[in-house]
């Protein structure tokens, strides 16, 4: 007979995954109760859920389409961070994470429907913000068009420049 709490826990995943923007698997093997606990913190801090929940279960809340692809990551101990807001925050939270205490390990992730793997992931997290990114792009944008703006103006000042020149000559 399935206990209700297993079916709970899975309706609870299926709907944290399908709302998060980004999921990702960790395998906190090695870690310690405070160091666990340093790392829920964080992940709170930035709004990312942090959960150890079975891989079993975990499997259940996937949709079929991505089922398979996730299943090699659903391996040993493997906890679940999920975000809301943004596709790789919980990615930089571990990836920080793993950089001061060299663990726990990405061992994938689910950004948008596409399942990436723990390099992938890796890789992601070291990107800058989505608002730095769109700066960088707008900057990019805007260059050429202030470069085409001083180009064109450049002329007209001049001409106003030797104006004032034979202006003043004249004056004299």
């Amino acid at each position: 007979m399935v206990k209700q709490y297993k079916v709970d826990k899975v309706e609870q995943l299926r709907e944290r995954i399908g709302n998060s923007k980004g999921s990702y698997l960790a395998d906190f093997q090695g870690m310690d109760v405070a160091m666990a606990t340093e790392l829920r913190n964080r992940c709170r801090e930035a709004g990312v859920h942090f959960e150890v929940v079975k891989n079993t279960l975990t499997l259940r809340a996937l949709n079929d389409d991505v089922r398979e692809d996730l299943r090699p990551f659903l391996n040993g101990p493997t906890a679940i961070a999920t975000s809301d807001a943004d596709e790789v925050v919980a990615a930089k939270i571990i990836n920080d994470f793993i950089k001061e205490f060299e663990m726990p390990t990405l061992k994938g992730g689910l950004i948008d429907g596409k399942v990436v793997d723990g390099d992938q992931a890796q890789t992601l997290a070291k990107l800058p913000s989505k608002e730095v990114l769109l700066g960088q792009l707008i900057g990019g944008l805007k260059s050429p068009i202030q470069k085409l703006h001083g180009a064109l103006s450049s002329p007209l000042r001049n001409l106003a420049s030797v104006l004032k020149q034979a202006a003043d000559k004249q004056a004299q």
